[in-house]
C-alpha cells in the first residue's frame, strides 16, 4: 500500500511524546494496513502518529478532508455571530457590517484556497453561517441569501475561493510567488497565442487527489477569463476585475466544457 508522511517539529526538543513533535499520515485508501498506531523513532526519541496537525492555523487531517479545521472555522465565527446578534439593536447596521468584515470573514477565508475542496456538506455549513451572520446585521429574516450578500455587497464564500485561485495563478504566471508554489503549475512553453498559452492542464488519476487540486482547478479557470483579465498590467488592477466576477457559475460553464 503506498501512503506518504508528515512529520513536523516546531522545536528540537529533546522530549518524548512531546506535543511539539508529531506525525501524520496521508493514505489514498480509508484505513492503514494496521489499526495501531504507528511510531517513529528519531535520533532515539518517538515520534507518535496523529490524526490531524495544525501548521500555521489549517488543520490537516489524514484524510484531507479538512473537516476538523471547518468545525473549527465554525465554531468560532459562530461565537462571534451570537455577539452581533447580541449587539444589533446598539450599533447601527453598518456599523455591525464592518464588525463582521474584520472580525468575522477573515475566519472563514483564511487560506481558503488550500482547503477549497473540502466536503460539499462543509461548504454549504460555512454559506448557512455567513447567512446567519447577514440575517444578524440586517435584523432581516424575510431576504434570500442573494438578497442579503447584495446588501452587503459580498461574494458568497465559494465565489471568494474562486476568486482567490485565480490571484494566486496571476501571482504564479508573473513569478510573484515561492519557487515551491510556482512548481506545482505546469507551464506552458507554447509561442502561439491561445488561452491555455499560460498553463497546461496536467493528467490526473483520481477525481478527489487529481482533478479536485489547486494545480488542475488554476489553469482550468485562468484559461476561461477573457484576455482582458489574463493580461491585466499589475496584480491590483487584476484583484480589481476578478473581484466583480460570480465564480461560482463560471466554474459551473468551465465543467460543463471539460
Amino acid at each position: 500500500m503506498l501512503y506518504s508522511s508528515l512529520i513536523y517539529t516546531s522545536a528540537s526538543l529533546p522530549v518524548i511524546h512531546s506535543p511539539r513533535h508529531q506525525a501524520l499520515f496521508f493514505s489514498f485508501r480509508n484505513k492503514l494496513a494496521s489499526n495501531d498506531k504507528t511510531c517513529i523513532t528519531v535520533k532515539d526519541k518517538t515520534i507518535s502518529e496523529s490524526e490531524s496537525l495544525k501548521l500555521l492555523g489549517v488543520t490537516i487531517d489524514t484524510r484531507l478532508n479538512f473537516n476538523d479545521h471547518i468545525n473549527c472555522v465554525c465554531k468560532k465565527a459562530s461565537q462571534r455571530i451570537s455577539v452581533l446578534r447580541r449587539l444589533r439593536n446598539l450599533i447601527p447596521s453598518m456599523a455591525t457590517l464592518q464588525l463582521y468584515k474584520s472580525a468575522i470573514l477573515p475566519h472563514l477565508t483564511y487560506c481558503h484556497p488550500v482547503w477549497h475542496f473540502c466536503r460539499a456538506s462543509d461548504t454549504r455549513r460555512l454559506e448557512r453561517l455567513q447567512e446567519r451572520g447577514l440575517q444578524a446585521i440586517f435584523r432581516d429574516r424575510q431576504s434570500n441569501y442573494q438578497q442579503l450578500l447584495d446588501k452587503a455587497n459580498l461574494p458568497i464564500l465559494y465565489s471568494r475561493r474562486l476568486a482567490d485561485i485565480c490571484i494566486l495563478t496571476y501571482k504564479v504566471k508573473h513569478n510573484l510567488c515561492p519557487s515551491t508554489i510556482c512548481n506545482l503549475f505546469q507551464k506552458s512553453n507554447r509561442t502561439y497565442q491561445l488561452r491555455q498559452t499560460d498553463f497546461g492542464l496536467p493528467r490526473f488519476n483520481t477525481v478527489a487527489y487529481g482533478k479536485h487540486s489547486l494545480r488542475y482547478l488554476g489553469p482550468k479557470l485562468w484559461s476561461n477569463l477573457s484576455s482582458k483579465e489574463r493580461l491585466a498590467s499589475n496584480l491590483k488592477a487584476f484583484k480589481s476585475q476578478i473581484r466583480r466576477r460570480d465564480l461560482s457559475s463560471f466554474l459551473h460553464m468551465c465543467m460543463c466544457h471539460s
